[in-house]
């Protein structure tokens, strides 16, 4: 059995045209990123708990009372993302 190799010719004019492409590509997603605050914290409130896992907020409560930790700081309650997916793998069926 041989190694057969297929070479293509690229431009120059190709290559800095795509190479534009991919880092206006990447600048949109990292604009998108650090638009959505939920994205860019490592705690979230309930409403962006619940909203992250695509969940009502009255599921999230059921959640809680299952065991998915939370960090109450005087009356806020902050759940973890790191949290959220330890505790939905333990549940995964």
């Amino acid at each position: 059995m041989t190694n057969a190799k297929l070479e293509i010719q690229i431009s120059d004019e190709f290559n800095a045209s795509f190479e534009a492409y991919l880092k206006e590509a990447a600048r949109n997603v990292i604009q998108e990123v650090m638009s959505n605050p939920i994205e860019r914290k490592a705690f979230l409130n309930k409403g962006e708990a619940a909203a992250y896992i695509g969940v009502s907020r009255t599921i999230l409560e059921k959640l809680i009372r299952k065991g998915l930790p939370i960090v109450t700081i005087e009356s806020k309650v902050l759940i973890s993302k790191d949290a959220i997916h330890s505790f939905l793998k333990e549940i995964q069926q």
